[in-house]
């Protein structure tokens, strides 16, 4: 670069920081610096933006955080918090990564890179709650539905007595019909005494598949799946305030009529084909159906697709499994579990094929390729071996997804992990005990039964 004539001067570069940062928020990351030329006349600055990567980082596509109670005494407990976000598959993930849990996904060119999950409200209580990031490990992934899936967990020990929330926060959702591109996702983290005065608050798990695509015109009712162990009564609301919600909060975020019941079902209506909202929901959990006082609430954050109804043929996949939608199932650590699940397809005779049947679980499942069963039914197989740190609750969901993008309803089943053995699901009942007595007078024979149930 030439000067102006009858000038001298030093050419220095020097990064703009404040620059890179409001670049960043808008997700666009590159090599940006100011070129100035001093001189002995009035300075005269050239900016020079040179980019030598630009990447759209409308990346996030939703997700979720809860915690259990690792172990526990009288002044402090270990409290293992785990985060699994859902991405578009411009993040990378492979089944070779699924597999062997390495390595860590790649966001360095993202604007949520290096960015940690903090301590948002009542931080004076946090009990030495330390920042931890959010880059997790691949868990699945879907090329029909683009999106990778993560997942970490940390342990942290905390004093009892803690209570304070921490958030993920950053940008960007994809361009949403509703709403602005940053997010924050919310938990609240209790160590409180339960009013039995001797344990622990285990929260709620909950997750779903993120983008939901729904026809539009059609009502739809989605229930979200969950479970508590200590089998509280489980209600969800609308996330509010910049805490919970950021730039998507409820009801303005999504279509009008929008409804979140207490016993989480989800009603919406997509008005416009290829309209996209993000739903940003607050899963909580209560000592009985009477009391208005949460112990802890966790947040379930995803994407809501409106497409146009296809023709010419109309009827989604369905997709079922071993078990039944929603059941609770019992597995042991380091015991093999497999199931299989089965995707139905109504559109084979117009032509039209089963893509992927999708999964969002935790470490380390894997899948098979999907595989035909008959000319209508395709299949693939999960296993997975539980290990120490998923003893507790587990939710896994799944989705048949076609090549006109329809999307099947989803299924979702809930696991409880036991250390040493099989373990019953919280409120199932484990024994049915019948004690018959019998008593013979020389006039008389009486019989008594008792019947004894227990139930966790």
């Amino acid at each position: 670069m030439g000067m102006c004539p009858g000038t001298t001067g030093v050419t220095t570069m020097f990064p703009s920081s404040h620059i890179l940062r409001a670049l960043a928020d808008e997700d666009r990351l590159g090599s940006y610096y100011f070129l100035m030329t001093v001189t002995s006349a009035p300075v005269i600055i050239f900016l020079l933006l040179n980019v030598f990567t630009h990447v759209n980082s409308s990346h996030f596509e939703g997700g979720t955080i809860t915690y259990k109670i690792y172990s526990f005494n009288s002044s402090y407990a270990q409290v293992l918090i785990t985060q699994t976000y859902i991405y578009s598959s411009a993040i990378t993930c492979t089944n070779a990564m699924i597999a062997s849990q390495s390595p860590i996904v790649d966001l360095s060119t993202r604007g949520d890179f290096n960015i940690s999950l903090i301590c948002v409200a009542n931080c004076t209580t946090s009990g030495g709650y330390t920042p931890i990031l959010h880059t997790g490990y691949c868990t699945d992934l879907s090329a029909a539905l683009a999106i990778s899936v993560t997942q970490r967990s940390d342990l942290e020990t905390l004093s009892i007595g803690s209570y304070f929330q921490v958030a993920f926060q950053q940008s960007s959702w994809r361009s949403l019909t509703n709403g602005g591109s940053f997010w924050s996702v919310a938990c609240t983290i209790s160590l409180i005494l339960r009013p039995d005065g001797l344990t622990l608050n285990t929260p709620p798990v909950a997750t779903l598949i993120s983008p939901i695509a729904i026809p539009v015109g059609v009502v739809q009712y989605i229930q979200i799946p969950t479970i508590d162990a200590d089998n509280d009564d489980v209600r969800c609301r609308f996330a509010t305030g910049a805490q919970e919600c950021a730039d998507v909060c409820p009801p303005a975020s999504l279509p009008s009529g929008t409804t979140i019941s207490t016993d989480c079902t989800l009603t919406i209506t997509g008005a416009q084909a290829n309209d996209w909202y993000a739903v940003a929901l607050q899963i909580e959990d209560f000592w009985d159906t009477t009391t208005n006082t949460a112990f802890s609430n966790v947040p379930l954050q995803f994407l809501i697709h409106v497409y146009a109804t296809p023709s010419p043929c109309l009827i989604r996949p369905y997709l079922y499994g071993n078990f039944t939608a929603g059941e609770c199932v019992g597995v042991q650590v380091g015991q093999p579990f497999t199931m299989t699940l089965f995707s139905i397809n109504y559109c084979q005779s117009s032509g039209y094929n089963i893509l992927d049947i999708a999964t969002l679980s935790f470490p380390i499942v894997t899948k098979t390729t999907i595989a035909p069963l008959n000319s209508t039914v395709s299949y693939v197989t999960l296993t997975w071996v539980p290990a120490a740190l998923q003893v507790g609750s587990q939710v896994m969901c799944s989705v048949a997804v076609d090549d006109q993008s329809q999307q099947s309803n989803q299924y979702c089943v809930t696991f409880t992990v036991g250390a040493s053995s099989v373990p019953s699901c919280p409120g199932e009942t484990i024994a049915t005990t019948t004690t018959t007595s019998t008593s013979t007078t020389s006039t008389s024979t009486s019989t008594t039964s008792v019947t004894t149930v227990t139930v966790l």
